[in-house]
């Protein structure tokens, strides 16, 4: 780590130690296992104790030479009052900052009896996978795998503190027939890496959603709509009941759409299991800038699993790191039969037949969409295909209805009339909305859901807007 990112880390550290003279410096040094304090100066001699203090450098080995200082050792309390300021720092700083691209690179001219690698050797980018084992993969940028993806071992993952879901770039040795060798990490989330330990997605505290999501003034009149009666916050776990030909799909490109031109700061996430090709190529190009884990049709269950998990731990770092994310699912019931699919069954089914351990797997993977105290949100909305005639759709929806504070219908009448998406309104619900509403308009969406029966959506949404209700 350069002197300047050291620096700008751990300034709290410099500061306290650098108020000390030169011979309490120096004998913090030697506290420190720094031979030879004597030589440097002061601030060439707080680096180096702030490196050894933080693990990022091995203490220099022990000279015999010379005699042997007859120092006083420093208290106690000030080698724990350095190494709490070292602990403040890293929690305040731990990859706080998410970038999609690196920013800076190591370079390969370094000083150092090891290999540095840097500009003009082979950089590997993409999110990593662990499994079971602690093993970790480097999946695609759109988490795609394949048979050639570079490994990590759980060695080099303990040791730079890193989670499933973070965009890493590693500098590789590529072999012929062999998939390419991971040997030193370039940059974790865009940034040079930090030794110290993350706070976890689960340890952050839940609150109610507490900052709306706007779509006052999209393009589309659905969404326009639904912002009135059933607006969308930040956190919220959202299910969207459709039927089959509903326009579900079409409701969640208007939202992706809205979402990338209004918040563009913040970040998106699609997973699309088990979808047409066409489909997938059309979302990739439409939302070059989101992450699209995607799968065909024909793909195994267990790719389709593992896409979609790799997916949700993405957004739970950068939720992490303080970012707003927007994930949409489509659909639930596709998710649940691939986990059927690629899991062995518990023996315990719904009445519909989906099995309990995919049911429990579903409502963990709905109920990580949260508001997190400190931190980020992570906002999820998720389709669910209804009136199929399929307990086992059915069950699948009405497991998740208990964890969703967000609600939206879709019926398939108003579809036979080229209406898309056919969403029922009066059916629509968003859990304490009412408390982030004004009472204008609320009375605005009582009165728009009183007429849209009888003068139709559009005019009604019209007199709403102008305020003439």
């Amino acid at each position: 780590m350069e002197d300047s990112i050291l620096l700008e880390n751990y300034r709290d550290v410099y500061e306290y130690i650098d108020r000390f003279g030169i011979h309490e410096v120096r004998k913090l040094a030697r506290a420190f296992g720094i031979g030879c304090p004597s030589t440097p100066k002061k601030h060439a001699l707080i680096m180096s104790i702030i490196r050894v203090a933080t693990g990022i450098s091995e203490p220099p080995a022990r000279s015999r030479r010379g005699a042997r200082v007859k120092a006083e050792p420093v208290s106690e309390e000030r080698i724990a009052e350095v190494r709490d300021r070292i602990a403040r720092c890293n929690a305040a700083m731990a990859y706080r900052e998410w970038e999609l691209n690196p920013t800076q690179m190591q370079f390969a001219d370094r000083s150092g009896s090891k290999k540095q690698y840097g500009y003009g050797d082979t950089c590997f980018a993409g999110y990593l996978e662990i499994n079971k084992q602690g093993v970790g993969v480097l999946r695609g940028m759109n988490c795609e795998s394949s048979e050639k993806d570079p490994v990590l071992s759980d060695g080099m993952i303990k040791n730079n503190f890193l989670k499933e879901g973070d965009l890493v770039n590693f500098y590789a040795l590529e072999e012929e027939g062999k998939s390419p060798q991971l040997l030193q990490l370039a940059t974790v989330n865009g940034r040079e890496p930090y030794h110290s330990e993350r706070k976890s997605f689960e340890e952050y505290i839940s609150v109610y959603p507490q900052e709306r999501l706007d779509f006052s003034k999209a393009k589309s009149a659905a969404l326009r709509a639904l912002n009135l009666v059933c607006p969308l916050f930040k956190g919220q776990r959202g299910l969207i009941l459709a039927p089959m030909g509903a326009g579900k799909t079409s409701l969640l490109m208007q939202i992706a759409e809205e979402f990338t031109q209004k918040y563009s700061q913040h970040k998106l996430l699609l997973v699309l299991p088990e979808y047409r090709m066409e489909e997938i190529t059309e979302f990739r190009n439409k939302f070059p800038s989101a992450l699209v884990a995607a799968t065909p049709f024909d793909a195994p269950a267990l790719q389709t699993m593992q896409a979609a998990k790799l997916a949700l731990e993405v957004a739970k770092r950068a939720a992490e790191s303080g970012k707003d994310v927007l994930l949409l699912v489509d659909s639930v019931n596709v998710l649940a039969r691939a986990y059927m699919a690629s899991n062995p069954p518990c023996g315990v089914t719904t009445r519909g037949g989906v099995d309990m351990n995919a049911m429990q797997w579903l409502k963990k993977y709905f109920n990580t969409a949260r508001n997190l105290q400190d931190a980020g949100t992570l906002t999820m909305l998720a389709t669910g295909v209804t009136e199929t005639s399929n307990w086992l759709d059915e069950d699948i929806c009405f497991e998740l209805l208990g964890a969703a504070n967000l609600l939206i219908r879709l019926q398939s009448e108003r579809a036979f009339d080229g209406v898309f998406p056919s969403i029922e309104y009066g059916r629509c619900t968003s859990k304490r909305s009412e408390l982030l509403q004004s009472p204008q308009e609320r009375a605005r969406a009582k009165q728009f859901l009183a007429d849209a029966a009888e003068k139709g959506v559009l005019q009604a949404l019209s007199a709403a807007e102008k305020g003439t209700l």
